[in-house]
């Protein structure tokens, strides 16, 4: 068996990888590449409205990019940002390791280069250990893609809010707000 075959399990993958631009898919450490300019600008427009949420109203916890969460015994995942419940939050802590459990939210922002097979994959890994509600937000036709466990996917458009549902009560988030204005891809 070769050292591409090999399979990881997840502490093995902590042990190697901690720190590194990698996640763990099924066993199989798969690299990160550094994303660009409205990526990141998305990303950070994101992650201020899930920080201002969770501090609003006292509700578990947001992570942005790269955080780890162990979703399975050969999986490590890391969306683009994450939220956790109360309870889970509680059971984080401090620690400096991967999350142990998977979020209630995940977010994937899909860069040009993301292959459709890649991102469906995620979601159904995210599906696949119970994530209630995974968010895919797309940059070059600005929407999102809200995928919530037992329903089909709902595409929203830049006029449109995301909502948290039963999962986070009172999460609204005008989907224009995540796009900086007069957003062009090239």
């Amino acid at each position: 068996m070769t050292a591409q075959e090999q399979r990881l399990t997840t502490d093995e993958f902590e042990r190697r990888y901690m720190g590194r631009p990698y996640e763990l898919m099924e066993g199989q450490p798969v690299k990160m590449s550094p994303t660009g300019n409205i990526h990141g600008l998305v990303s950070s427009l994101l992650a201020w409205e899930l920080r201002n949420w969770v501090k609003t109203t006292k509700q578990g916890q947001s992570y942005g990019s790269e955080t780890g969460f162990r979703i399975a015994s050969d999986t490590v995942l890391a969306p683009d940002a994450a939220w956790i419940n109360s309870e889970k939050a509680k059971k984080a802590g401090t620690s400096a390791r991967f999350l142990p459990f998977a979020p209630d939210l995940a977010v994937e922002i899909v860069s040009p280069s993301d292959r459709r097979t890649k991102i469906q994959q995620k979601v159904e890994l995210f599906q696949r250990v119970g994530v209630p509600l995974v968010w895919l937000i797309y940059c070059k036709n600005p929407m999102v893609v809200v995928h919530t466990l037992g329903n089909e996917p709902v595409n929203i458009g830049l006029d449109g809010t995301l909502e948290g549902g039963e999962i986070m009560p009172g999460c609204h988030i005008r989907v224009a707000d995540l796009f900086p204005e007069n957003i062009t891809q090239d």
